[in-house]
């Protein structure tokens, strides 16, 4: 064969941790997109989104940023698990997944991010 399943196997994480879902000329698909799929983590106000008039992925941010300073995205709140399954790491701000043993703890120190 071409490739290993273990090769295909990490292919596909690395794919799976650049991709995007967006709303696509009327459907949610999963695309990878240049440059705006190797941003970091991180919530500073940015926004995506794909026009369908300039068939574009268009990339804005909410507020000033200083020259100079990283372009962060927020991938979303996804639990502890998720979050490392999908990306590789868990942000602090992480809440334990239902039904892991981490939940089951009360008073986690952990608060979604808003």
């Amino acid at each position: 064969s071409l490739y290993s399943l273990r090769r295909v196997t990490e292919v596909l994480g690395v794919v799976q941790a650049r991709d995007w879902n967006l709303p696509v000329f009327g459907r949610t698909r999963q695309f990878i997109v240049p440059v705006c799929d190797m941003l970091n983590f991180g919530q500073i106000g940015l926004r995506v989104r794909f026009d369908d008039r300039r068939s574009s992925f268009l990339l804005w941010a909410l507020r000033p940023i200083a020259a100079g300073a990283e372009l962060l995205f927020y991938y979303g709140s996804f639990c502890q698990d998720e979050a490392l399954s999908n990306y590789g790491f868990v942000p602090p701000v992480s809440r334990p997944c239902e039904g892991s043993s981490k939940s089951k703890h009360k008073g986690s120190k952990h608060k979604g991010m808003p």
